[in-house]
């Protein structure tokens, strides 16, 4: 069992710099995901930029988790906000330009300012559709990748399944003013009611997809 548990965090460590090697560029706007897996792409490009093989990057963490891990290696961070906020300066100096919304990121404008966006999964099946946020950071994390002009999702075998569900629950970040409204909803779907599924409150630590306490999980946004 100890040979396995190494040879799969090893595995995670392969594909997670492979990611950064394969898909960032000097220069680039990159979403940092959260999670076991995307932890060693953190890693490598903190790596890189710290040996100068990559200059001029800057990141958007999907987490407070990622963000702690990111400044420690000394990557520079940016934000969402921050970059809206660029796009609308640059439009004001050249009007003639097509802008997006303010981070409509996702939303039809065509407003996507990272040039990739790398993140772990929970689950995917033959079709790549895949299950994400069992770290507790799902809001961010759609996000942040929303915004990239690409997604590059890194993930072992043992994340494979033949349908999205019974291999790792489905998690849904809710607001805490309507959590009971929002189970209610998520039971009435015709998907739902047909599996035979119920929303269950996720109670412990946010950063798990494990019951470890007797209170609600909070995620970063407090959700």
């Amino acid at each position: 069992a100890a040979a396995v548990a190494v040879d799969a965090e090893a595995l995670k460590k392969v594909v997670g710099y492979r990611a950064v090697d394969d898909f960032v560029g000097s220069g680039m706007v990159v979403g940092l995901g959260t999670g076991s897996t995307a932890f060693y792409a953190v890693q490598r490009l903190g790596e890189k930029l710290k040996s100068g093989e990559l200059t001029g990057v800057v990141a958007v963490p999907t987490s407070k988790r990622t963000e702690d891990q990111a400044r420690s290696l000394g990557i520079p961070l940016t934000t969402l906000d921050e970059l809206a906020r660029k796009k609308q300066s640059n439009s004001e100096a050249a009007p003639s330009q097509e802008v997006g919304g303010s981070g409509d990121c996702g939303g039809g404008s065509g407003f996507k300012p990272l040039d990739v966006a790398i993140d772990g999964a929970d689950s995917f099946d033959p079709r790549r559709a895949l299950v994400k946020g069992g770290g507790g950071a799902l809001l961010r994390e759609k996000m942040v990748e929303a915004c990239a002009k690409k997604f590059v999702v890194i993930a072992d075998a043992s994340k494979r399944c033949e349908r999205l569900g019974p291999h790792f629950m489905v998690p849904v970040e809710v607001t805490p003013w309507c959590s009971v409204h929002t189970a209610a909803a998520v039971l009435a779907l015709p998907a739902v009611r047909a599996s035979g599924g119920e929303p269950s409150l996720r109670l412990g630590s946010s950063a798990n997809n494990k019951r470890d306490g007797d209170a609600p999980a909070v995620t970063d946004n407090g959700n």
